[in-house]
C-alpha cells in the first residue's frame, strides 16, 4: 500500500484551488460583460431578467399575498404578470415551483423588486 506524501497533496489542492478560482473569474467577467440595463431592470444576454429563479421566487410570493397563487400556474397568465410588471417584451417563462414553496416565497414578496 502507497502513502500519499501530504506536501504533495496540499500542493495540489492549491493548484486545483487558483485553477478553480481563475476558472470562476473568466465565468464571473463574461456573465458581466453581457449583462446590460434595459427598461429599468438588468438583463442577460438571452434578454432575461437577471435573477430569473429570484424574480419566479419573488412572483410566488406576491401572488401569495394576492390570493393569485393558481394564476402563476397558467402559464400565459403569468407571463402577462411578468410583462406587466417587468415590460412587453419580457421572455416566457413558466413558475415550476411547488406550491410547497410559498412559505418561503412569501417573505420575498414582501421585498420590493429591483
Amino acid at each position: 500500500m502507497r502513502v500519499a506524501n501530504p506536501a504533495r497533496l496540499q500542493e495540489t489542492r492549491r493548484i486545483f484551488s487558483v485553477i478553480g478560482g481563475i476558472f470562476a473569474a473568466l465565468i464571473l467577467l463574461v456573465y458581466v460583460v453581457q449583462v446590460r440595463e434595459d427598461r429599468g431592470f438588468l438583463r442577460d444576454y438571452d434578454d432575461y431578467v437577471v435573477g430569473v429563479d429570484f424574480v419566479n421566487s419573488w412572483m410566488m410570493g406576491r401572488a401569495s399575498w394576492r390570493d393569485e397563487v393558481t394564476e402563476n400556474y397558467d402559464i400565459i397568465t403569468y407571463n402577462q404578470k411578468l410583462s406587466a410588471q417587468f415590460g412587453e417584451d419580457t421572455r416566457i417563462q413558466q413558475c415550476s415551483y411547488p406550491p410547497s414553496f410559498l412559505l418561503l416565497a412569501s417573505v420575498f414578496g414582501l421585498l420590493p423588486y429591483g
